[in-house]
């Protein structure tokens, strides 16, 4: 990219939602009378039909229309094309949809609807200042010893009801996202303002808990032989139904009752757990009250944690430990060789209680092969690649790593394979009768940045370098329709010579919300949004919306996805690094300027 993007403050909605009898609502608004407004000329396509629009307003420089289907603001003269018409719906931005009267405040509006009142804002903020909100919102309410993944609400929207225990499957993953932002924003305010800066020892402090915690993961379990817990609950948190937990007991832990453990007929399954957790790591159960037999750690981990896992490892041991932090530095570098060891010992798999592979973590050429596998192939040995270079560049070693590296490359032909996503995707697709997008994973897009990106900014061959270039390239086709900022930078270290849309990278930034509570939008239905039904009756929307007017979710989802709501609604709050993780890569790396 020759030029780095310039982000400055940009009008940022927040809405507030009141019962009718509030006190604080001005009286003016329940005296409006619906005046229909004339839509014959409007220039732009707009997100409900003409007809259903019953009542207008002009505020400062914006007219917002009500109807019976929502709000819409337009603003003519707005600098960019993308803020002339906004919408706004429930249950994000109304409390229904059922618009009534609108009283504007200047550039903000009060908004009647049939079952209650909604304040809407503007405000101006910077991209830092969103970041420092979202963080803001995670670390108080997301936090789970030390883990950052989501949480659930008693009540829709209500932050302060927040349960105090709820896990992910991937809380690992999840929270080695949030880490990688929170190290790129050390690195960055250090360089920028000094390594004793306030923000600067605030941004480490953070980035260090999350790393604590997702180290954890890989001792927690106390087996001692390079295996990746999934996440832990501590004694006071609920087991969900939902996988295979294991409750440590003295020496041992066993295999709790759920359906899944049922399934695989592993139920009072004792595994080992007399491994010793580090001390530096123990604190975040034992500052709590909690000792090793209050803990039940879960199973059955996948490759996405372990590519997500040792990513950021790989960014802490660079900009975090190495020179600061020599003791959780040296706990990386055991952590890294005991997965690494445990894949390479156990022929490229994970291995699980059963001795095993787990369901999910195979790197095996005969996976490979395997209906269920072939897809895979070109991912997961990027992925296994990924790990030995990840490994040789933390612990400053070769010997098996590098051993086992060439062999793949050279004998297995691994990177050649790590070239043929596209393809391997089409086939499935034409064999399944579905088209492409009905048959990705889009989880699998993080995966292949982390790989990819890691891969080539630490290969130094040429010929092979050229290859993974050429296989992050093979992503792109379904990479570059989500206008990600993330995907999009790690792209361009990986292949600097390519460009991205920087336009499409500022509407991001610029349009998404600043808070990640998930409510839904009214998407469904929208007047101005083609849609596009696929072969097997999946449907997307055929434009990409702003963020603050599609549904709120971690990468893992098709921004595409023609629906209104995911990760639970207004009962749920999500992990802040949807945002702060891009942001933070673009300005460490100089693709966005500093403030």
């Amino acid at each position: 990219m020759k030029n780095a993007i310039t982000l400055g403050k940009h009008p940022v909605r927040q809405s507030t939602f009141y019962s009718k009898y509030d006190k604080n609502i001005p009286a003016a608004l329940f005296g409006i009378k619906a005046d229909s407004p004339a839509l014959t000329d409007f220039p732009y396509p707009l997100p409900c039909k003409k007809s259903v629009y019953t009542v207008f307003a002009e505020g400062d420089g914006v007219i917002w229309y009500g109807a019976k289907k929502g709000l819409t603001r337009f603003e003519e003269s707005a600098e960019f094309e993308y803020d002339r018409v906004m919408y706004f719906s429930a249950d994000r931005d109304l409390p229904d949809n059922d618009v009534k009267a609108i009283l504007p405040q200047g550039r903000n509006a009060w908004v009647l609807t049939s079952s209650g009142v909604t304040y809407i804002e503007e405000r101006l903020l910077s991209p830092t200042q969103i970041c420092a909100e979202l963080l803001n919102e995670t670390i108080r309410y997301i936090d789970r010893h030390g883990m950052i993944s989501q949480k659930r609400l008693r009540q829709p929207g209500v932050l302060e009801s927040a349960y105090n225990y709820g896990h992910s499957d991937n809380d690992g993953g999840f929270t080695a996202c949030f880490d990688i932002g929170e190290i790129f924003r050390y690195a960055t305010l250090k360089r920028e303002k000094g390594e004793n800066a306030p923000e600067t020892l605030e941004a480490k402090a953070i980035a260090i808990r999350a790393l604590e915690a997702c180290l954890l993961l890989m001792h927690i379990h106390g087996r001692g032989d390079g295996f990746v817990a999934r996440t832990y609950l501590t004694k006071d948190e609920p087991v969900p139904d939902d996988g295979i937990f294991f409750k440590r007991q003295g020496d041992y832990a066993v295999c709790l009752d759920t359906s899944f453990a049922r399934e695989k007929n592993c139920v009072g399954y004792k595994v080992p757990c007399n491994a010793e957790i580090p001390e530096r790591l123990r604190h975040l159960f034992t500052d709590e009250g909690y000792t090793e037999d209050d803990i039940t750690y879960k199973a059955d981990t996948s490759s996405d944690e372990i590519t997500l896992q040792l990513l950021n490892l790989l960014c802490a041991h660079l900009l975090l430990t190495k020179d600061d932090d020599p003791e959780l530095d040296e706990i990386i570098k055991d952590s890294v060789r005991g997965i690494m060891s445990h894949i390479i010992d156990n022929d490229f798999v994970l291995v699980d209680y059963s001795g095993q592979s787990t369901t999910w973590a195979k790197w095996t050429e005969e996976y490979f092969k395997d209906e269920m596998g072939y897809v895979d192939g070109a991912l997961n040995s990027a992925e296994l690649l990924f790990y030995l270079k990840t490994t040789m560049a933390i612990t400053g070693e070769e010997g098996r790593w590098k051993e086992t590296y060439d062999y793949l490359v050279n004998d297995r032909g691994y990177a050649d394979m790590a070239q043929q996503h596209y393809d391997r995707l089409m086939q499935a697709s034409i064999l399944s009768g579905m088209d492409l997008p009905e048959d990705i994973m889009f989880g699998d897009h993080m995966l292949a940045c982390a790989s990819f990106a890691g891969l080539c900014l630490l290969e130094e061959e040429e010929p092979t370098l050229t290859k993974y270039r050429n296989g992050f390239k093979a992503w792109r086709t379904t990479l570059d329709k989500e206008h990600n900022p993330a995907y999009d930078f790690m792209y361009l270290l990986a292949c600097p010579t390519e460009s991205v849309d920087t336009d499409r990278i500022k509407e991001w930034f610029y349009r998404s919300n600043i808070s990640r509570i998930a409510s839904g939008v009214s998407l469904i239905g929208r007047h101005d949004i083609p849609v596009k039904t696929l072969k097997d009756g999946y449907k997307q929307t055929s434009v990409l919306l702003p963020p603050d007017e599609r549904f709120i979710s971690k990468y893992d989802r098709d921004p595409l996805a023609y629906k209104n709501v995911d990760s639970g609604g207004s009962l749920c709050v999500e992990n802040c690094y949807v945002y702060t993780y891009a942001y933070w890569i673009g300005r460490y790396f100089g693709f966005i300027e500093g403030e």
